[in-house]
């Protein structure tokens, strides 16, 4: 056996040429360089454990060191998983967090829940640090406001009789709140690997 991915016996390529179009069938959903790189991993794997293998043919340690490995529908689903939720941890960007949010939709229904729970708090991030920046432009209508008992953060067009009680305060608490709500999304992300 040698490591270009080619093998003496014709039996034992077409194995492998068959098992790894299985594999890309997996990977379709991950993007090109991600998928190259689990790619590589399960070659190696695969190529370390036939040569480890006890037995007489190419064909032989190939067909155990595969069945060991595993089926590609079951096992590249929990690698795609944990790629996209770590770079979406490494990168902190809510592209990543997206991409990794949308891959755990559909694939249980714990998995579609959390990953909706976490998209919500995510979400919620966005409003909160868009009125911190808008907060200089519409100071009157943007804040912590209070009425006769009640109260309304946000953005108001008609804030007659109002009272607003952070001013410019508003935009640390906002960012804070914002900065807390994502982080606690990053977070829980972990808990859908």
């Amino acid at each position: 056996m040698n490591n270009n991915g080619y093998f003496n016996c014709p039996h034992t390529n077409s194995l492998w040429q068959d098992y790894f179009a299985k594999v890309d069938k997996e990977l379709t959903k991950a993007p090109y360089s991600l998928a190259m790189t689990l790619r590589q991993e399960l070659e190696s794997h695969a190529f370390e454990a036939a040569e480890a293998s006890a037995g007489e043919s190419e064909l032989h340690k190939l067909t155990h060191a595969l069945n060991e490995l595993g089926e590609p529908s079951r096992i590249v689903p929990p690698l795609l998983s944990a790629s996209f939720v770590s770079n979406a941890q490494d990168s902190g960007t809510p592209m990543a967090m997206s991409r990794a949010l949308i891959y755990q939709s559909g694939r249980s229904l714990k998995k579609t829940l959390l990953a909706i729970l976490i998209g919500f708090i995510a979400i919620l991030a966005l409003p909160l640090a868009a009125l911190a920046i808008l907060k200089p432009f519409f100071y009157d209508n943007i804040g912590f406001f209070t009425k006769d008992g009640g109260t309304m953060m946000g953005f108001f067009v008609n804030t007659d009789g109002w009272e607003e009680h952070l001013g410019y305060g508003f935009i640390p608490v906002a960012l804070i709140a914002s900065f807390v709500l994502y982080k606690i999304a990053m977070v829980m992300l972990k808990l859908i690997k």
